[in-house]
């Protein structure tokens, strides 16, 4: 896990899990909102990223974006805007299936290269030029904490009982990245802060 000094309180948690059905939770007080990750031409848009966290977050509007020159951001606490990202690290792993390795290929996995790619990029982007927070952790280690397994399913049925609000978000089999995202902010909120 990648850590960052928080020098201000978070008002603004943002929980994204890159997944190939990848979302994003945000937390805001005691109101929590979930949505799948905007995308276009196929790829993360960092554009309706930053709209949708802004409107998620209305006591900070325009506040969040534009506001700051990158180099006027050099001269600051970076972690000082009180938005918090913590960002579900991805990494490499072959597939071991009766004692044999093969290495996964194809497009869901560059897909998935691609997107974890742009949100890290966006995420240092967002605290160099606006000061936001970023963690990174594994999927391994906030699930070991909240006593999941890899297992999807599992983790959309602790959402759902964490967040029965949210029971229509979390509905299909499809919305694993939104439940996904809700627990990586369970975990930081319990956890990290």
């Amino acid at each position: 896990m990648s850590t960052t000094t928080l020098s201000s309180p978070v008002e603004l948690l943002c929980a994204i899990d890159p997944g190939a059905r990848g979302a994003i939770a945000l937390f805001h007080g005691h109101e929590v909102l979930v949505r799948d990750l905007p995308h276009l031409a196929g790829e993360v848009d960092p554009d309706a990223l930053t709209g949708l966290i802004e409107a998620s977050h209305p006591t900070r509007s325009g506040v969040l974006t534009g506001q700051r020159t990158f180099a006027s951001a050099n001269t600051s606490h970076p972690a000082s805007s009180g938005v918090l990202l913590v960002l579900e690290k991805q990494q490499y792993m072959p597939l071991r299936r009766q004692g044999v390795t093969s290495h996964p290929g194809g497009k869901g996995v560059y897909q998935k290269g691609l997107n974890y790619g742009v949100l890290l990029g966006y995420c240092r982007t967002m605290r160099a030029v606006q000061g936001w927070a970023i963690l990174e952790v594994t999927p391994q280690a906030w699930k070991r904490r909240l006593g999941l397994s890899s297992d999807k399913e599992q983790s959309r049925a602790m959402a759902r009982d964490l967040f029965p609000q949210l029971a229509t978000e979390l509905k299909y089999k499809a919305h694993e990245g939104r439940a996904e995202a809700l627990l990586l902010g369970v975990y930081a909120r319990r956890h990290l802060l």
